[in-house]
């Protein structure tokens, strides 16, 4: 089985020296901390989104999004993919 042009083999070699390079104790955290920097991302982008479409509601003079309460448009967003 070739991955990217390199055998198994090659692939073992390349995971030794990532360990030996970084060492288990920082592998063993890249996980957490690229699961936390993709959670930041989708945060980031539903805020993002939510600005956009104020600003688009109020530009359109239609003030119902901006009428709910707070809670109310918190459960909206629990329907959304991210």
């Amino acid at each position: 089985m070739r991955i990217a042009g390199l055998g198994g083999f090659e692939w073992l070699i390349i995971l030794l020296v990532v360990i030996m390079i970084f060492g288990t104790g920082k592998l063993a955290g890249i996980g957490p901390a690229l699961g936390k920097s993709i959670r930041g991302f989708r945060e980031e982008l539903h805020t993002n989104d939510k600005a956009k479409e104020t600003k688009n509601d109020a530009a359109d003079g239609n003030t119902q999004a901006a009428a709910k309460p707070p809670a109310q448009q918190s459960e909206d967003n629990k329907t959304g993919w991210f």
